[in-house]
């Protein structure tokens, strides 16, 4: 079985993907074009010839997609809900969940985590899981593809696809990765 899971952005996709048969963890980028992006127009152009081809390349034959989803405002917000909804139509039948990016903050215990606090914390569940006898190929070590990695660790703890000697070793090192924060309720003004 092949899991995998991306951090989706014009300017650097991380992808992280579990291959079973091999008993491997492969973090890996696809590289945006270098587009600007000042219409939709061009939104458009680079996920229909330059993403979406060359994802479909490096994801071929993957059973399971988990990816993180967009915040539904900010400044980009739309040219990324039109790449992950593009995404998400084309490996429609291997998605199988979206985090939003604030399982990051949570994994991360604080609100506004660094991007290289992601690649530390990668790096050492790498480790981890290479003395579990594990291969780990980086082929990108960069804040993208090391969060799409921690989306598919948080996954495959969630859905236990790991062993629990795995599990434990990675709790000792983060303990609330693979875990779910249930989400407060939203306040209530009173009226009166």
């Amino acid at each position: 079985m092949k899991i995998c899971a991306l951090d989706i952005s014009f300017s650097s996709t991380g992808i992280a993907i579990y291959d079973s048969e091999y008993n491997c963890f492969i973090l890996d980028k696809l590289k945006g074009d270098g587009t600007k992006h000042q219409k939709f127009i061009d939104i458009q152009k680079t996920i229909n010839n330059y993403t979406l081809p060359n994802l479909k390349e490096k994801l071929k034959g993957i059973d399971v997609l988990v990816i993180e989803e967009p915040f539904p405002f900010g400044c980009f917000s739309s040219g990324l809900y039109a790449l992950d909804t593009a995404i998400c139509q084309v490996f429609f039948d291997k998605l199988d969940k979206t985090f939003t990016p604030r399982t990051l903050e949570y994994i991360h215990g604080c609100k506004s985590h660094k991007k290289s606090q992601s690649v530390t914390l990668a790096k050492d569940i790498c480790s981890i899981l290479q003395k579990n006898n594990y291969e780990v190929i980086f082929n990108s070590k960069n804040n993208d593809a090391c969060e799409a990695f921690l989306y598919l660790i948080h996954y495959m703890l969630l859905e236990n696809k790991l062993t629990t000697e795995d599990i434990k070793d990675i709790k000792n090192i983060n303990s609330k990765i693979g875990t779910i924060k249930e989400a407060p309720l939203p306040k209530t003004k009173k009226r009166g």
